[in-house]
């Protein structure tokens, strides 16, 4: 780490303000220590013992460090005397040091502080001079949430690989247009009633047997989502929501017949939701009708005699809010058991609807004590907005910030930008949910736009999903499929929304990378390839869309579809793949050289389709 310079005009340069109590008194003394040796009388000036240390500097007297960087030594220079030992007021930040003997500050700073002032002093047996450093300590790229300058083309992609299911030429052209914050801002602003929600009701849940929509079959429900998520011009609106549905595991597997539809309005809550208040946000998936079947609400009759059930009060602590052991006890899943009370499930005849509703003589209206705060005994209402306000109020000792509001930041962090968040990262992005009134729009925006989720450790990647890879690749390729037909393949790959496995959610990273999942993942690909292709021609489809201007080699195809699926090729992998462009295979299994002709319809048609169907399978393309 080298000392960097302050070169903005002074901006840093420490002012009067800035100075502390104990250096403006040792400043007193030095001056003190030196007109004490002046002459009495006649107005001569003081007097230096030349053997003190005089015009004592630094090599750097203001610079910015980052932590866990060392840095290299500052080393002091003088005239005069040389010093016996050295001092500095105030002390230095955490991690760094000042050498006694020789005055060489060095180290590796721990955390951040903010720009400061410290005065060093040299002193010898004749006297002693001092001077100022100014010194800043910012968090090291990993822990940092500054804003990152100077964005490239690769971060960029790395942006739209994780929130975007993949590389678009439109969202890339849009960034550059409007600048990242000003992107970001839009991007994390969740629309509703758009007509992609309003044409993925009318094709996958509305037909002639059910012109409501509302008795969907479990396909349906799968088929509308996947819709929205291929279509959606703002892809993030599907990508957080399905981390929350991950986050929030919640199956349609316990919903049937006339309350299958209780999913729409669970997943439309993750989707319009998934950005805003983090009170509001929990309190509704609390009621939330889907969630009240699939952990047993509709179950838990607080009535005098009833014994609660613990299944959504454990979840809601162990899961959904603060983590395993976080902060809570046995008592207080039992005493929280009583607080979710009073939900039962109905039935409407005439419709032939189930329903939900608030029954007072279902909920426990005695006092309860969750978390060490009373809830007051009262039996008109529900006591789910005073779980949650409890739950967000509940300390974390060490960090002093919410337990809750770190649980969800890590849970971000480590969806969208890396696996063993840094404690001082996810400390920063806790303060910034508290600080908004628990608005969840400006810790995204925070994080999409700091210099951590830029850093070498976020990009190292993640396996994506089943639903990352395949909507990726047809939102990257518009080589679109029967959303029926690609989930009914993809159903074998175990990562079908509205269905998580458990209330655990989907497994992570390596979990998808069996030699049988990617077989399975092939498969699909195939399909979109192959098989989906009078889908596309019908929707006018062309893959020499996908190809750079006027008639690019086989390289200049390979190195911009390479591009497109943001795919790290090594020199060798490159060339085979050109060299598989100028190649045909004939009808008894011969290869011959037939160079790569961009005007060709089969060749672009036969040999491009190869080609991607390749790089889909490429182990770069499987990560994000």
């Amino acid at each position: 780490m080298t000392w960097t310079h302050r070169t903005d005009g002074g901006r840093h340069a420490p002012s009067r303000r800035s100075w502390s109590r104990s250096a403006f008194t040792l400043s007193l003394l030095a001056v003190l220590a030196l007109t004490a040796t002046a002459c009495g009388g006649g107005g001569g000036g003081p007097t230096v013992d030349p053997n003190a240390p005089q015009n004592l500097a630094y090599d750097a007297p203001t610079y910015t460090v980052r932590t866990d960087d060392p840095v290299t030594p500052n080393t002091p220079s003088w005239t005069g005397g040389t010093p016996t030992t050295f001092s500095c007021v105030p002390d230095l930040p955490d991690g760094l040091v000042i050498n006694a003997t020789s005055g060489v500050i060095s180290g590796t700073p721990t955390a951040a502080t903010p720009s400061q002032v410290h005065t060093v002093t040299a002193s010898n047996e004749s006297g002693q001079d001092a001077v100022n450093i100014t010194i800043e300590v910012l968090w090291s790229e990993p822990k940092s949430i500054l804003p990152k300058a100077n964005l490239s083309d690769d971060d960029i992609r790395h942006f739209l690989d994780r929130t975007h299911f993949g590389f678009s030429d439109a969202h890339y052209a849009l960034i550059q247009a409007q600048g990242m914050p000003t992107y970001v801002s839009a991007m994390t602003s969740l629309p509703t009633q758009t007509q992609v929600e309003t044409d993925a009701r009318n094709n996958y849940l509305v037909d002639d047997n059910d012109p409501t929509g509302m008795f969907p079959s479990h396909q349906d429900l799968i088929n509308w989502w996947a819709y929205m998520q291929v279509v959606n011009p703002n892809p993030f609106q599907e990508v957080v929501a399905l981390h929350w549905h991950d986050h929030f595991a919640t199956s349609s597997s316990v919903l049937e017949g006339g309350n299958l539809y209780y999913m729409i309005g669970h997943v439309d809550l993750l989707r319009h939701m998934g950005t805003g208040n983090l009170r509001t946000f929990l309190t509704a998936l609390a009621r939330d009708w889907a969630m009240l079947e699939w952990l047993d609400g509709v179950e838990n009759n607080g009535a005098e005699g009833q014994q609660p059930n613990e299944n959504f009060g454990r979840e809601w602590f162990e899961l959904f809010c603060l983590g395993v052991d976080n902060g809570y006890t046995q008592t207080d899943i039992v005493e929280a058991a009583r607080a979710f009370t009073g939900y039962r499930s109905r039935f409407n005849n005439g419709t032939g609807q189930s329903y939900i509703e608030f029954s007072a003589a279902r909920h426990d209206g005695g006092s309860k004590t969750v978390l060490g705060v009373v809830i007051p005994a009262q039996d008109t209402t529900d006591d789910y907005d005073a779980m949650t306000d409890l739950t967000l109020a509940l300390q974390d000792p060490v960090s002093g910030h919410s337990r809750c509001a770190r649980w969800i930041v890590r849970s971000i962090i480590r969806r969208f930008a890396m696996n063993n968040p840094p404690d001082e990262l996810i400390n920063q992005l806790a303060g910034v949910l508290e600080t908004s009134g628990w608005e969840l729009k400006p810790v995204f925006d925070t994080l999409f736009l700091s210099e951590a989720f830029y850093s070498a450790q976020a990009k190292a990647g993640f396996v994506k999903t089943p639903i990352e890879h395949l909507t990726g690749f047809q939102r990257s390729t518009q080589l679109y499929g029967d959303p029926n037909q690609v989930t009914r393949r993809a159903v074998l790959l175990g990562n079908t929304a509205t269905q998580p496995p458990t209330v655990d959610g989907w497994p992570e990273d390596e979990g998808w990378l069996s030699a049988q999942a990617l077989v399975d993942r092939a498969n699909v690909i195939k399909y979109l390839i192959r098989d989906a292709k009078t889908i596309q021609d019908s929707l006018g489809i062309d893959v020499a869309d996908l190809l750079p201007p006027g008639l690019p080699t086989s390289l200049e195809v390979v190195d911009s579809l390479a591009l497109r699926l943001h795919l790290d090729l090594t020199t060798s992998e490159r060339d085979q793949l050109a060299t598989y462009l100028d190649t045909d295979r004939q009808g008894n299994g011969t290869i011959i050289s037939s160079p790569f002709d961009a005007s060709n319809p089969t060749h672009i048609d036969q040999r491009v389709r190869g080609l991607l169907y390749m790089m889909a399978l490429h182990p770069t393309y499987l990560t994000r």
